[in-house]
Formats: C-alpha cells, structure tokens, sequence
C-alpha cells in the first residue's frame, strides 16, 4: 500500500475491531476508522 493509500478489511464485530484499532494506535503513519452500519463494520487502514 504506497502513502495515502486505503485498504478496508472484511465486516467485523467490534471485539475485532477493536484490536485492529488499538495494534495501529500508536502508529504515527497510519489512521484506522470503522465504516458502515449495525453490528458488523470495515475497518479502513490509509497510510499518511
């Protein structure tokens, strides 16, 4: 994935969501966000 590139991962429950988001937290060249509606989202990974 080059700079300011986005990958979205398959729908997930939250639990897994989570760990998503809290393993790139600390990642200063990466922002992670969760998308779409109801009980299973996509987490987006862009690199800055």
């Amino acid at each position: 994935m080059d700079r300011g590139g986005t990958r979205t991962l398959r729908p997930m429950n939250p639990a897994d969501r989570r760990i998503v988001h809290l393993a790139l937290a600390d990642d200063p060249d990466v922002e992670t966000e969760s998308q779409g509606n109801g009980y299973f989202k996509r987490v987006s990974i862009r690199l800055l």
